[in-house]
């Protein structure tokens, strides 16, 4: 069940970031490209692991000896959780060696021209 969790969380990191990735991607926005469809595996992950992982926390109340009839739908949620967790951490792995950061469109959108590492009252960090 730990990897179950860590997998969660992963795929909830991933997916965080996969998010922030395809708003900063946005015409509007423009401060990365991305690959065509780039988010979307790791977006879709998001959607469907937290159940999976639900699920599978839920078969832990079980009978002695895994008794009647929790543990099969732990087993058949496995698989997919695995499947899951690993097209979004590749997808992820790829999208990031193709990403092209928007360094200049960053900076307008952030309003500050200047050194990154000044503080606004013109002091050095």
């Amino acid at each position: 069940m730990a990897l179950a969790c860590e997998l969660g969380i992963l795929v909830g990191s991933l997916g965080r970031i996969a998010k922030d990735m395809a708003r900063m991607a946005q015409p509007e926005i423009a401060e990365l490209t991305v690959p065509e469809g780039g988010c979307n595996i790791a977006l879709v992950a998001l959607q469907r692991v937290p159940q999976r992982v639900a699920s599978l926390l839920a078969t832990l109340a079980q009978e002695q000896e895994h008794g009647l009839d929790h543990w099969q739908a732990g087993l058949a949620e496995w698989p997919a959780l695995l499947l899951s967790s690993h097209a979004a951490t590749r997808s992820m792995a790829q999208l990031l060696g193709a990403l092209q950061v928007n360094s200049p469109r960053m900076r307008s959108n952030s309003g500050d021209r200047s050194d990154p590492c000044s503080s606004a009252s013109g002091n050095t960090v």
